[in-house]
């Protein structure tokens, strides 16, 4: 799966979760599987202005199946919604944290592209 976060800088280890997913230069689009990060991958903006649904489309393109932010705004996140990108928002903290913290809740996959329930009884 492909988590897309907009981040502070370009290493996830120092960076934090950027505050604002619309105005962030820097995303880190994370591929991850089997509670393991295999790739990173840096997007970088040349503005923090954009239209509305520009980065919405962006992580569509980018192949993101889930979108980490601190804050997002309404029609960024309907429109995610929209596109089938489930948006976990609320986040704060060191990238590789946020990671650690959440894979329990991320679930893999199945066949279908639909997340598994993770949760344990």
């Amino acid at each position: 799966m492909k988590i897309l976060i907009p981040v502070t800088s370009k290493d996830i280890d120092i960076s934090e979760v950027y505050e604002h997913f619309g105005k962030s230069r820097i995303f880190a689009l994370i591929e991850y599987s089997n509670g393991k990060i295999l790739n990173v991958e840096y997007i970088e903006r040349k503005t923090e202005d954009h239209r509305v649904g520009e980065i919405p489309q962006m992580a569509r393109d980018l192949g993101a199946d889930i979108i980490i932010v601190s804050s997002i705004g309404e029609r960024a996140y309907d429109l995610l919604n929209e596109m089938g990108i489930t948006v976990i928002a609320g986040v704060n903290g060191k990238v590789r944290d946020v990671i650690e913290n959440i894979k329990e809740n991320l679930g893999e996959p199945d066949d279908r592209g639909q997340k598994k329930d993770t949760k344990k009884d």
